[in-house]
């Protein structure tokens, strides 16, 4: 019944059409008529110039689009071009851009929002309400599928009064859409259509359509997996097969995306996780066992160290025409960014016993605990120190393997890799902020000394040892990491005109970092009760099940960023 409706919906929409016209879901043919018929094209309305949706296209395919490449850049970075063919994504990639509208192509000092882009998110927010609510047989094309993904990954920012705007970014938000993006995947047939052309059993080379529908599927992937860890809620799809025609993905000879092979990478991460999920029996991986801890962590680390990771993906000599200063910081791009958020997401999860306020220092501390701890602290701090300008992709493999290993000198904010973090999907913006409190949050509980190591560890007579509540050192370690990565909000922040993501988690970052780094002005005793209070607060959100219903939107829903302030 449902088949004869679909193709009744069908006839209806091309009673002018040849009967010999297929349809193609991957690259459908757009009529005039429906050209015309879409009400949502701001070029149409007035709200853009076709030059300045150039612009718009520009800026996101040159900052937005390797933090998640699953577009095309030779066949869909001209605007023209992309709404002759599918006016929703070309709306949808114009409302990404114009949130990051620029002056003088200057990625460090923009505009912000484009003058008309409240105007533009009501029209992204009609389009993306049909796909939900009145969707029909041809509405589920990868091109919309593309439109789900680019708001998942960034969402529109609101501007409710003048001077006044908030992201409007949240995980239930993005899960919500994620699995409309599924369905409609599904429906495609893209868990099985994507992988075949890449298979050891496939006699054709892959082309384009191929590649389009497994760069499209993998990012599904991530997204599911990203918001699985910071959600607690579960994911719907098994990675295993990509993995087994990842590499070949990557290193194929007509790869045209030296993106690509940072997919395929991050796929095999996605899957090491959801082995862990499977093996423990908790599809949202909030308790694994020791054993699957274990093994995930092993499989992370056997990742990591393999001497073919780099080669296998492509990753070691990038093409000629990428900037130097990208090929230098591939420490703090896809892959890497991904392990470190999946190790520190795993191994903090069961921590939340060991960092509750009624916990005596006394008490002991199994290995298990142990050992995700100090995974946990050495995976938020490299997140961090990864936007240092002490370290470089030449040097972060000896100064990262340990948190010992940290440079002793002050860090300070490595500017060309902030300029690309800046336009980063929103949930980085989580991950990071979830690093820095992480790392006050056992500072603050004793469970850690000003040099982030493991008070359990210590000797009672350890020397120069620096506790909570005395304020950390200006030197220490802590002192240094939490000063980088509240640098690195306000950073964003000041530069730019209107609403980042980085605002709401600045004032996270900004509360909870204030009272740690005070200097010895008032009484230690008091000091530490209100610092309790505060952490108590937070302790709740992040480990006793508020993360699954989104801990940082819990902290800031209520908060108002004032474009003055930033």
């Amino acid at each position: 019944m449902s088949t004869l409706r679909n193709l009744a919906s069908l006839s209806k929409k091309n009673t002018g059409l040849s009967w010999s016209m297929t349809y193609d879901p991957i690259f459908p043919i757009i009529t005039k008529e429906e050209r015309q018929a879409f009400q949502q094209d701001p070029v149409s309305q007035g709200i853009l110039t076709m030059e300045e949706a150039q612009v718009a296209f520009d800026i996101f395919f040159s900052y937005c689009h390797p933090m998640a490449p699953f577009l095309c850049i030779q066949s869909q970075r001209s605007a023209a071009f992309v709404r002759q063919t599918s006016p929703a994504l070309f709306l949808s990639v114009c409302a990404v851009g114009t949130r990051f509208w620029q002056t003088n192509n200057n990625q460090t000092n923009y505009q912000g929002l484009h003058e008309n882009y409240r105007a533009i998110v009501t029209l992204l927010d009609s389009s993306m309400s049909r796909l939900l609510l009145q969707p029909c047989l041809s509405d589920v094309t990868l091109d919309n599928i593309r439109c789900l993904l680019l708001y998942i990954q960034w969402m529109p920012v609101e501007t409710s009064a003048p001077g006044v705007s908030q992201t409007r970014y949240n995980d239930i938000s993005a899960w919500s859409v994620l699995g409309l993006a599924i369905r409609y995947s599904l429906f495609l047939g893209l868990d099985r259509t994507a992988l075949i052309p890449f298979s050891s059993q496939s006699i054709n080379i892959p082309d384009r359509e191929d590649v389009a529908r497994l760069r499209v599927w993998v990012n599904i992937l991530t997204c599911d997996c990203h918001l699985m860890l910071s959600t607690g809620l579960p994911a719907s799809l098994d990675p295993e097969p990509v993995t087994k025609i990842g590499r070949s993905f990557a290193t194929r000879k007509d790869a045209t995306q030296p993106e690509d092979s940072r997919l395929a990478a991050v796929s095999e991460l996605v899957a090491i996780i959801k082995r862990a999920a499977k093996s423990s029996g908790d599809p949202r991986v909030r308790v694994l066992d020791p054993l699957s801890l274990k093994k995930a962590n092993a499989e992370f680390d056997d990742w990591e160290g393999s001497s073919c990771v780099l080669t296998d993906f492509g990753l070691q000599s990038l093409p000629k025409n990428i900037d130097a200063a990208v090929e230098n910081c591939q420490h703090n791009q896809m892959p890497f960014t991904s392990l470190r958020w999946y190790r520190l997401a795993i191994n903090s999860a069961g921590l939340g016993n060991i960092l509750s306020r009624n916990k005596h220092r006394q008490e002991p501390m199994d290995l298990c605990l142990l050992q995700s701890l100090d995974i946990s602290l050495l995976a938020a701090g490299q997140t961090i120190f990864a936007l240092a300008n002490e370290t470089s992709t030449l040097t972060w493999p000896a100064q990262s393997q340990s948190l010992p290993a940290f440079p002793d000198e002050i860090f300070t904010i490595d500017m060309a890799a902030l300029g690309r973090f800046r336009f980063a999907v929103d949930s980085s913006w989580i991950t990071h902020s979830f690093a820095a409190v992480f790392l006050v949050l056992c500072y603050t509980r004793g469970v850690i000394d000003d040099e982030l190591r493991i008070l359990h560890l210590l000797s009672h007579c350890q020397p120069n040892v620096t506790i909570a509540p005395a304020p950390p050192r200006p030197a220490s370690l802590f002192y240094r990491l939490i000063s980088l990565a509240s640098q690195i909000f306000d950073t964003i922040c000041r530069s730019s005109a209107t609403a980042h993501p980085a605002a709401d988690y600045r004032s996270i970052i900004n509360n909870v970092f204030s009272d740690r780094s005070q200097a010895e002005q008032t009484d230690p005793v008091d000091q530490n009760e209100r610092m309790g209070d505060e952490m108590d607060a937070l302790f709740e959100l992040m480990f006793n099940g508020s993360s699954e219903t989104n801990w940082q939107s819990e902290l800031f829903k209520n908060d108002v960023v004032e474009i003055t302030t930033c």
